[in-house]
């Protein structure tokens, strides 16, 4: 699953423009002040490495979506920040076939 994060460079547009949008939410965090942004949530299958900003993304990694709903619903919850589990729930309750599909 690829998420779109601010700003495309013309691979992650290529990506964008052959997947399926899940869906948006908006992400609204305080910390030292406040922060608010609309996230967008893309499917889709590329055979493109995988390519991120490491001042984006501090760790990534493949992994089945059923295997990553049982992490989630078991003891390894506590690795995935809450914006993640709150849209990974609504993404496996409303696109589970969808998703399941790109294997």
């Amino acid at each position: 699953m690829q998420s779109a994060v601010r700003g495309e460079r013309e691979t992650q547009s290529k990506a964008r423009q052959s997947s399926e949008a899940l869906g948006r939410f908006v992400r609204l965090a305080v910390r030292a002040g406040s922060e608010q942004e609309l996230c967008s949530v893309f499917i889709g299958k590329s055979r493109d490495p995988v390519k991120t900003d490491p001042n984006e993304i501090l760790a990534w990694r493949w992994v089945d979506p059923e295997a990553l709903q049982a992490e989630l619903s078991g003891a390894g919850a506590e690795r995935f920040t809450p914006w993640f589990k709150l849209e990974w729930a609504r993404i496996w309750r409303d696109h589970r076939a969808a998703v399941l599909a790109l294997r």
